[in-house]
């Protein structure tokens, strides 16, 4: 109702001021395009990959595209508006005097699809209270023929819309205010899971009803040699729901009869920037820039019951909300200079501090599953950190072709007694050359070597600042965690541009990372990766001109466990990767009046664990891929010098293989991997919510009048 209202108000502001263009003399003009036409789709729609964040439906279809000026080219009104209709559209209307004073006002739309064909046996799905309709099962075989005989769609997917609405003000030339009011609702389902126990857990359908709002108001003053900007930014989150709570389909396998989650809480973040840039007077040019900003957070959402178990009487919670408060403050500091003819010099130094005032609460029951209480004292605690970093840039041309750049930064960390490493540095001194080879070519290397040194590792302080009173039993293997572990890298990158002839040029360019985790001897061990692509664009003729791209990914991920005794390893190796090209024709048959064009994509990716060792599940597991590509056309042929009638081809294929999904049914999955059975008969609940493959063809056909 919210965005509405806004729209309402906006669109009066908009329709006030068509209305004084219109007074203002008969010489005012119109310019712009609009398209309407009608698409078809032939094929299977079922995979919720089809609609993922689009809407593409059989029917008519537009936009537009119109800018209405007075005589004077001093005032204006423009009004866009691009899949006009469909879940996935964008309007947009702006106004005012050029350079003086405006306003504006947008409202997009996105679908977000999960699964088209996910099945629940749940109702009352959109009260946030979930419930089955039959009779608790009595054995696996009841509970089996209960849910599939209850199962039915579970839509899962939300719609996003964002609107927003601005209005900027320039009274001097100096001088200038910015203010805008932004509403991003969510509304509709996605999964998510809920456990009850040792293989007893259900993936459910859960109900979205988010409202993100956000203000913003912004100073800005610009002199000659000095230029400041003062900025407040207020976001504010509302959920619709507190929590989650869902029958127990299967109590006859123990837990409680029903259990819960919390949902996202309510909160509020402010924040206060004051941005400012100045020359330094010296005798060679050099300038400073910097950021102070001031931020705070709260989040005093009730809290939910420690348990919904009609069974359990719980004692009282030591509090009704965390009271939770956190300041924020950054600062950025950035130096340029050029002391000399061939030198240029840069220097930026960041910090951040998250320091959290949140209350820490020590509760003396804890609830597992919603089964039972335990006495047993937990202590919910206020993460706070602290992180700096800098860099200081070097170049020094050579020549007016070679460029070299000599470079180091350095990113510090103090984290909470409740992280596995209090205190970390990481050091990465890089070489750049850059190179431009007159009117044929550039290219562009460098070469970047990093490690990262912390204080000891202790993989049980989060143990510990959870459970400060229970003595945490020591943890075989201690797996690291990657952005803490110390470790060595290199990385080097490189990127050349060819201009062959005058009608074809060439861009080669790669990204290669090596990682080595040098802490512990169990845990992360290797990570590697590169990227390899080429762009080539080739005029064949005046009339034809080609395009294509390709582009490799690979990654590649070593680990290192034990077993619970430490006696047997076993090692774990991930290996990622994909492809991603396409070729494009543009054919102008009738120079100015008749262009054809076409082509072709695919995305493909593939993923595969490999394991080996002692014990027994140290085994491989199936390779996963997915693939998409298209074959597209299109037709333009000019009419006029208003109207221009556009045709339009696309085919489409999707093909998904993952053993995690394929076959997944809503009840008693067995899964075998490289013929070890991982998962047996069991009472859990599914939502064969995986993706299908899908082929489509679609067409349209369409008219243009640009004006």
């Amino acid at each position: 109702m919210r965005r509405h209202s806004t729209l309402l108000g906006l669109g009066s502001v908009i329709a006030l001021l068509a209305a004084r263009l219109a007074s203002a003399d008969s010489s005012a003009t119109v310019s712009g395009t609009l398209e309407a036409g009608v698409r078809g789709i032939a094929g299977d729609e079922a995979s919720a990959k089809f609609d993922e964040y689009r809407d593409v439906t059989t029917g008519l279809f537009g936009a537009s595209n119109l800018l209405l000026q007075d005589g004077e080219g001093k005032h204006y009104l423009l009004l866009q508006g691009f899949d006009l209709g469909e879940k996935d559209a964008d309007y947009r209307v702006e106004g005012g005097r050029w350079g003086f004073w405006g306003i504006s006002g947008s409202l997009s739309e996105l679908p977000v699809d999960y699964s088209g064909r996910a099945l629940t046996p749940y109702v009352g799905i959109d009260s946030g209270n979930l419930t089955v309709p039959f009779a608790p099962p009595v054995d696996a075989a009841t509970f089996e023929s209960s849910v599939r005989g209850a199962a039915h769609a579970a839509d899962l997917q939300y719609d996003v819309k964002d609107s927003d609405i601005r209005a900027f003000w320039k009274p001097t030339s100096d001088l200038s205010l910015d203010g805008g009011y932004r509403i991003l609702d969510r509304d509709g389902r996605r999964p998510d899971t809920l456990s009850f126990g040792f293989s007893n857990f259900v993936h459910m359908p859960e109900p979205v009803d988010e409202t993100t709002q956000e203000a913003t108001a912004d100073l800005r003053l610009v002199r000659e040699g000095w230029s400041a900007d003062l900025n407040y930014t207020g976001s504010f989150f509302h959920n619709g729901f507190r929590s989650f709570q869902a029958e127990n389909p299967a109590p006859f396998a123990g837990g409680s009869t029903v259990g819960a989650i919390a949902a996202a809480p309510d909160n509020s973040a402010h924040q206060l920037s004051l941005t400012g840039a100045a020359a330094i007077p010296a005798s060679f040019p050099m300038r400073i820039a910097g950021t102070l900003a001031y931020g705070l957070r709260f989040q005093d959402e009730p809290f939910v019951p420690l348990t919904v178990n009609p069974a359990l009487t719980p004692a009282p919670l030591p509090a009704n909300d965390l009271n939770g408060r956190v300041q924020t403050f950054l600062g950025n500091l950035m130096l340029t200079a050029h002391p000399a003819p061939n030198v240029d010099v840069s220097a930026r130094y960041r910090i951040y501090d998250y320091d959290n005032h949140s209350d820490e609460i020590l509760f003396t029951q804890t609830s597992t599953f919603d089964a039972a209480l335990a006495t047993q004292t937990v202590r919910s605690f206020a993460p706070s950190y602290v992180t700096q970093n800098g860099n200081l840039d070097a170049s020094y041309r050579f020549t007016s072709a070679l460029k070299g750049t000599l470079g180091f930064a350095w990113n510090h960390w103090d984290r909470g007694p409740e992280r596995e490493v209090r205190h970390s540095d990481d050091f990465t001194p890089k070489l750049m050359l850059d190179y431009r080879a007159g009117t044929w070519g550039r290219f562009e290397t460098s070469y970047a070597y990093g490690w990262r040194s912390g204080s000891p590792y202790n993989e049980l302080a989060p143990f510990l600042a959870v459970s400060p009173t229970t003595p945490p039993t020591p943890l075989t293997p201690p797996i690291r965690k990657f952005d803490e572990a110390d470790n060595h890298t290199q990385t080097l990158h490189f990127l050349s541009q060819l201009y062959v002839r005058e009608d074809t040029d060439v861009t080669l360019s790669g990204d290669f990372n090596f990682t080595k985790w040098i802490e512990g001897d169990f845990g992360l061990t290797n990570e590697n990766q590169f990227d390899l692509g080429i762009d080539l664009t080739h005029r064949l003729a005046s009339q034809l001109e080609i395009t294509f791209s390709y582009n490799y990914d690979w990654w590649n991920l070593h680990l290192q466990s034990a077993s619970s005794s430490g006696t047997l390893v076993w090692q774990s190796q991930g290996l990622d990767r994909a492809h991603t090209g396409g070729v494009t024709l543009t054919y102008s048959a009738i120079p100015d009046r008749l262009v054809l064009d076409g082509g072709y994509f695919i995305q493909f990716a593939q993923g595969q664990t490999r394991a080996q060792g002692a014990p027994a599940d140290a085994v491989d597991y199936p390779n996963i891929h997915n693939e998409l590509w298209a074959i597209f056309s299109t037709v333009s042929y000019r009419l006029n010098e208003h109207w221009t009638v556009v045709g339009r081809y696309r085919y489409e294929h999707y093909d998904q293989r993952n053993w995690q999904y394929d076959g997944l049914g809503v009840t008693r999955l067995t899964s075998n991997v490289e013929g070890v059975p991982l998962l047996g008969t069991n009472n859990d609940v599914y939502m064969r919510d995986g993706l299908p493959g899908y082929n489509a063809n679609f067409f349209s056909v369409s008219a243009v009048l640009k004006f």
